[in-house]
């Protein structure tokens, strides 16, 4: 484990860039100045610059400007280590910003030096997005992306000068024209993270539109294996048969999926039932594990499931046999305690529901019931 938090963040934002499925849909809105074999092709090497880029950052944070707090001075869930976390986008955020503020030109990208410096900062929800402009150290970002193939000209010294900027990739004209489109794309439907991420549905709509992001595929895109999609597709499928709402529900370390019983609990905020996410809130730990999505389960009396967990399969029951110390205001009121096969547990309850694991697919059942039975102290 590294000192500095920017090493872990820059790791995790490498396993978020998205896999590209077998097949994916390319609508026409891209391919009307290059086909949709080629804008496959390039696309497949686009994903691959992330996946080396955040991994060189993890590696060599120092060589991008990064900034270097250490994971023993700041906990988690400071301001700096949130600061890190946004920080580790730094060269997309150029690259997106570049690319916006361009237009195509023989065979490279011109860009509006005006256009860039009076870039406004985008808005999510009514809150400032962390798009911010300028982006820091952005010279030595400069110089860096050189080394992936990006050449720059009308800069000085690799900063700003009173020229414009003209973008060219000289190994192949066609990484620049779909890293723009990609741009494009995510700026017209307000979905600036699916640019950082690379996700490859930026292509599937028109370039006005994003018919994806609103249901299961949000979480179940994030995920790396077949068994977690096929769970959250499954999970979510089961839920919505029940009537109850969802919505998008994640964090600066997760994406996810949280289910309320009613409209009414979804608008006011109030907790919800059930809740997925792409990965554990654990950031140090979890980023080397295969599978790291988990189920949330909002369980406030387990004496009312005691007599269901006994009839149900180990699997389950095993969710009930361990506890935490929970946190410094143990005992409080959003805690869970109780007493299962003789011992006594206690599950902290004050960030999260008190039951997270990773879940299984026949389980399914059982998880709906047990929330059913225990959801109300």
């Amino acid at each position: 484990m590294s000192k500095y938090w920017i090493k872990q963040w820059a790791k995790l934002r490498q396993d978020e860039v998205i896999q590209i499925p077998k097949d994916y849909v390319v609508h026409s809105d891209f391919t009307t100045y290059v086909s949709e074999k080629e804008i496959k092709a390039s696309f497949a090497q686009i994903q691959s610059l992330y996946i080396n880029l955040y991994g060189d950052i993890a590696k060599y944070p120092e060589e991008f400007g990064m900034p270097m707090h250490e994971k023993e001075q700041y906990r988690v869930f400071s301001q700096q280590w949130r600061d890190v976390s946004v920080a580790t986008y730094r060269p997309f955020i150029l690259l997106y910003h570049l690319m916006i503020c361009g237009d195509i030109e023989n065979q490279g990208v011109l860009v509006s030096l005006n256009k860039y410096k009076n870039i406004p900062l985008h808005k999510k929800g009514g809150e400032k997005l962390f798009l911010y402009n300028p982006v820091k150290n952005v010279h030595i970002l400069f110089k860096q992306l050189e080394n992936y193939g990006f050449y720059f000209q009308g800069l000085k010294n690799y900063k700003l000068s009173t020229n414009d900027i003209y973008i060219t990739y000289p190994d192949d004209f066609n990484i620049l024209l779909v890293l723009k489109l990609m741009a494009e794309k995510a700026r017209n439907i307000n979905r600036i993270e699916d640019f950082l991420c690379c996700h490859f549905r930026l292509f599937q709509d028109d370039m006005q539109t994003a018919g994806y992001g609103y249901g299961a595929d949000d979480t179940a895109d994030r995920v790396k294996t077949e068994s977690e999609k096929n769970f959250i597709y499954k999970m979510d499928e089961a839920l919505m048969a029940k009537g109850m709402f969802r919505k998008p529900y994640g964090g600066v370390e997760c994406h996810g999926l949280a289910y309320y019983n009613s409209q009414k609990s979804m608008d006011s905020k109030a907790p919800y039932s059930f809740r997925m996410v792409s990965r554990s809130f654990d950031i140090e730990h979890n980023v080397s594990e295969t599978e790291k999505m988990l189920l949330l389960l909002r369980i406030r009396n387990v004496s009312k499931c005691l007599e269901y967990i006994n009839g149900c399969p180990e699997s389950v029951k095993e969710i009930f046999r361990y506890g935490n110390e929970g946190c410094v205001n143990r005992p409080c009121d959003k805690g869970v305690g109780y007493e299962f096969e003789g011992k006594d547990y206690w599950r902290c309850g004050c960030c999260a529901p008190a039951f997270s694991f990773k879940p299984n697919l026949v389980d399914i059942p059982h998880y709906i019931k047990l929330v059913e039975l225990g959801e109300k102290k």
